[in-house]
């Protein structure tokens, strides 16, 4: 197993991605101010490259370090996401479809 051969714990790499994403406060004042295309964008282009690094990592080291920076990348879809609905929707259908929108975060979550 990866944790016994390299003397650490298989727990880090998603404890850490959800420590990445405890930053979700930042997203909101970059997308107010650089518009949410360019958010998503960044976001998305750091995401793929945190995969990658997570794929190739040579050590357990390095892909604690490419989950949390993975998660701070995502973090930025569930921000600029709840706050596209609510541009989108009106106040009366904006619970109905922020719902739909969290449950499908909620259940893809694995």
């Amino acid at each position: 197993m990866l944790g016994e051969d390299q003397h650490s714990s298989v727990e880090a790499p998603p404890r850490t991605f959800k420590l990445g994403k405890a930053n979700d406060s930042s997203r909101g004042p970059l997308s107010d101010r650089f518009g949410r295309r360019i958010t998503y964008g960044l976001s998305s282009v750091t995401f793929l490259g945190t995969t990658l690094g997570c794929a190739f990592s040579p050590n357990i080291s390095v892909l604690v370090a490419m989950r949390a920076l993975q998660g701070f990348a995502e973090c930025a879809y569930l921000t600029n996401g709840q706050a596209v609905v609510a541009d989108i929707f009106a106040p009366a259908q904006r619970g109905q479809a922020l719902g739909v929108f969290m449950l499908s975060l909620v259940s893809a979550r694995v």
